[in-house]
């Protein structure tokens, strides 16, 4: 994670000298203000607009209400696969894949269904962006903050040697990736895109929110949206998903190269499926 902020904003420098992104703004011109990261007085924006009078509840205490009613409906689909998984197989039940399910994606389920409801019901007036992007915001800084300080130094120290050489080689891999790989696959934003993706792959989604938010701070471009996206297909499976509860057991009844012919098999099988349907033509490309 440490590696992929380092590298990330070396990067992110990088593509702003070549004029790979259309968002930022270079040190240079920024105000003495803006280097420190402080607003002018004159020129504050709004943190969002208040939705409900105050002698009801207040409007963030309401915001803050919604995203735990996701959280909720998230804890309630976790405590169901738990349940179910005493009826499945013994050899489901001795990985314990479905108690080991993270909680993340499910809460994204929750917010798509109270999204879903209050559109429904026409009460998705009570909702507002621009509070709701403050709250993300506030949550990311202290996911960071949290993710960066639960890092265990002893185990970094006994294990250094094999960590060494997966950091080598996932580095080159998500270097190659950015560098080579994207600006072939995306058409839009192509750099602002696989930043977030650099960032996810190299540690946490946080590490990939903390580069998109580098690059596009405001989210004029289509990457916070397709990462977004993308997290629904993606965090079920590879992020903390079903993939990364099955990986170890895998390793350790199937082999490592079973397990190797295993991952480059659905490696090949996506890179077919963009090949076939997905595949930019490069005239199209900016």
């Amino acid at each position: 994670m440490i590696f992929g902020i380092v590298i990330g904003m070396i990067m992110v420098n990088v593509a702003a000298r070549r004029g790979y992104i259309s968002n930022i703004r270079t040190f240079s011109d920024q105000s003495k203000l803006e280097k420190i990261g402080v607003y002018p007085e004159q020129s504050q924006p709004a943190a969002g607009r208040q939705t409900v009078y105050p002698d009801s509840i207040d409007s963030l205490a309401l915001h803050i209400s919604l995203i735990g009613i996701a959280i909720l409906f998230g804890f309630i689909l976790k405590q169901g696969l738990s349940y179910s998984e005493q009826f499945m197989p013994a050899s489901v039940q001795r990985t314990h894949v479905l108690q080991s399910f993270p909680l993340f994606p499910l809460c994204m389920i929750g917010g798509l269904v109270l999204q879903a409801f209050l559109r429904k019901t026409n009460a998705d007036v009570i909702a507002d962006t621009g509070q709701m992007q403050r709250i993300a915001g506030t949550a990311l800084d202290f996911l960071v903050v949290s993710a960066v300080a639960s890092i265990r130094i002893e185990f970094v120290v006994a294990y250094w040697q094999p960590l060494l050489l997966l950091c080598i080689a996932g580095i080159v891999w998500n270097v190659c990736t950015v560098m080579i790989v994207a600006p072939r696959m995306f058409k839009e934003a192509w750099f602002e895109r696989s930043i977030a993706e650099f960032g996810q792959s190299m540690g946490v989604t946080a590490t990939g929110l903390l580069l998109l938010r580098t690059v596009d701070p405001e989210s004029k471009s289509v990457a916070a949206s397709a990462f977004g996206y993308k997290q629904l297909l993606h965090e079920p499976f590879m992020g903390g998903g079903i993939w990364t509860s099955l990986a170890v057991p895998l390793a350790i009844s199937w082999g490592a190269g079973r397990l190797f012919v295993v991952c480059a098999a659905f490696l090949v099988f996506w890179l077919v499926m963009w090949l076939v349907f997905f595949r930019i033509p490069s005239a199209t490309r900016r």
